[in-house]
């Protein structure tokens, strides 16, 4: 029996993360994914009936995504990153392994984020969302860069402990 439209549509929320990041192996750029991403919404809605379980989901979200990415890629005239189908397809076996394990630590992650104080909360975003680093990153916060990097440093000690404490101390 398929799944039902509503099923596939939460499979696409909660698997949203590994299918950007494996869209974005593809295409290597944020945008771009994630309007490939978008694409790939509409499509797995339409096709919802014929994707017959959650493990056929992932399967066939895996190869419709590698699709849309490289067409989509074409159509913008843009290369997309220069991997051959053997590499694609090892990419694929991965991404199915680490899935599972990758949901639970990205919704920690998310919750830990959120109980960041706004600075550091900002310093996130400056960095790992704007992409910022160094004398730009130090600039946008107004602070030194060694200050900006202690602070970082910082973050990223207690995102690490709040995230195993989330999931048990699995990593």
């Amino acid at each position: 029996m398929p799944l039902h439209p509503d099923t596939v549509v939460r499979q696409l929320v909660r698997e949203r993360s590994q299918i950007l990041a494996f869209i974005w192996s593809i295409v290597h750029d944020e945008h771009l994914a994630e309007d490939v991403f978008q694409e790939l919404f509409v499509i797995a809605s339409r096709k919802a009936d014929e994707i017959e379980d959650v493990e056929h989901f992932r399967k066939w979200v895996r190869k419709a995504a590698r699709f849309e990415a490289l067409n989509t890629a074409r159509k913008r005239q843009r290369s997309p990153m220069v991997f051959n189908t053997t590499t694609l397809d090892l990419l694929d076996e991965v991404w199915q392994e680490e899935a599972r394990d990758t949901t639970d630590q990205v919704v920690a992650l998310r919750s830990c984020i959120e109980q960041l104080t706004p600075y550091a909360r900002r310093l996130v975003t400056l960095r790992y969302a704007d992409g910022l680093s160094g004398q730009p990153l130090a600039d946008a916060l107004d602070r030194k860069v060694g200050t900006v990097y202690t602070a970082l440093s910082r973050v990223h000690r207690v995102l690490g402990d709040c995230v195993k404490r989330r999931i048990g101390g699995a990593t």
